[in-house]
C-alpha cells in the first residue's frame, strides 16, 4: 500500500502531509485522534520486517534517552502494523532539518556553527550515559528550531568506528561542522579541530566537546529556522507594497 494525506494509520493517526522519507519508510505530520494532538509519524509499510524492526529499535532508543537528553524529541508511542510494518509517533516540533540549514544557509557564522555542533556532541554523550552498550550510537537526523537549538529526531548505530578507533560520532560531528562552515571563512581553531577529528587524533566525544568549547569562534548569531514556505510570501508582499507606493508617489508628482 502507499500512504498519503487523509489515510489513517493504526486506527488513530490521520496523515496530514508528508515530510519525506526513504525507500522503505515515510515520515508524516499526523493528527492523533485519540489524544487530539499533532504528531510526527514515521511509518514502515508492510513487507519490510527488517526495516520495521530497526524502526522500533530507534524508537526505543529515543525513548530511553529523552529524559537525559534535552535535545531528543520525545517519542510518544510505537507499534506494529499487519504484514510486517511498524510506526513510531513523536512529539511535533517546529523547525528545519539540519540538512536544509546546511543546503540553504551555509556558511553560518562560526560561533553559530560551533553551537550546533556542540548540541550534536551533547546529544551523543547523553546516549552514552543512558546505556553502556550504546557507544556506537550517533545522531542520524535532527532539526534546528526557531530559537536556534538542535532537536534530535533519530539516533542510529554507526556502521563502524572512526579512524584509529575513534568514536564514530566524532567524525559525524566534524563533518557536519565542516558543512556548516563551507564556503565561508572559518577560524583556524575550528579548522584544526575538524582536521584532527578526520585524522583520528580526537578519539572521544568528550575530548571533541572540550576542543570545541575552547576554540575561539567569534560572536554567536541567530539561525533563522522559519520554514522558507512561510517566509517568502512576506518578502513578495513587501516588494509589491513598495512598488505600489512608488507608483502612487509618481502619480502624485505628475
Amino acid at each position: 500500500m502507499s500512504l498519503g494525506p487523509s489515510d489513517v494509520v493504526a486506527g488513530r493517526y490521520e496523515l496530514i502531509r508528508s515530510l519525506g522519507g526513504g525507500d522503505q519508510d515515510q515520515v508524516f505530520v499526523a493528527d492523533d485522534r485519540h489524544l487530539a494532538r499533532r504528531v510526527v509519524l514515521r511509518v514502515v509499510e508492510p513487507g519490510h520486517p527488517d526495516r520495521a524492526a530497526a524502526l522500533r529499535e530507534e524508537g526505543r532508543m529515543m525513548a530511553a534517552v529523552q529524559f537525559d537528553c534535552l535535545q531528543a524529541i520525545p517519542v510518544l508511542v510505537d507499534g506494529d502494523l499487519p504484514g510486517g510494518g511498524a510506526y513510531v509517533a513523536s512529539e511535533f516540533v517546529e523547525g528545519i532539518r539540519l540538512e536544509e540549514v546546511i543546503r540553504r544557509r551555509a556558511p553560518l557564522p562560526a560561533a553559530r556553527a560551533r553551537a550546533l555542533a556542540l548540541g550534536l556532541v551533547d546529544a551523543g554523550l547523553a546516549v552514552r550515559r543512558s546505556a553502556r552498550d550504546r557507544g556506537d550510537v550517533l545522531v542520524a537526523s535532527s532539526l534546528v528550531t526557531s530559537d536556534g537549538h538542535i532537536r534530535v529526531t533519530r539516533f542510529a548505530r554507526a556502521p563502524g568506528p572512526g579512524p584509529q578507533g575513534a568514536d564514530p560520532a566524532v567524525i559525524a560531528v566534524a563533518e557536519t561542522l565542516s558543512e556548516l562552515l563551507a564556503g565561508g571563512p572559518a577560524p583556524p581553531a575550528l579548522e584544526e579541530v575538524i582536521a584532527d577529528a578526520r585524522a583520528g587524533r580526537i578519539l572521544s566525544a568528550d575530548v571533541l566537546r572540550e576542543r570545541l568549547l575552547h576554540a575561539p569562534a567569534g560572536v554567536e548569531g541567530d539561525v533563522d529556522a522559519t520554514p522558507p514556505f512561510t517566509r517568502w510570501p512576506f518578502a513578495v508582499v513587501a516588494v509589491i507594497l513598495a512598488i505600489v507606493i512608488l507608483i502612487i508617489v509618481l502619480i502624485w508628482a505628475v
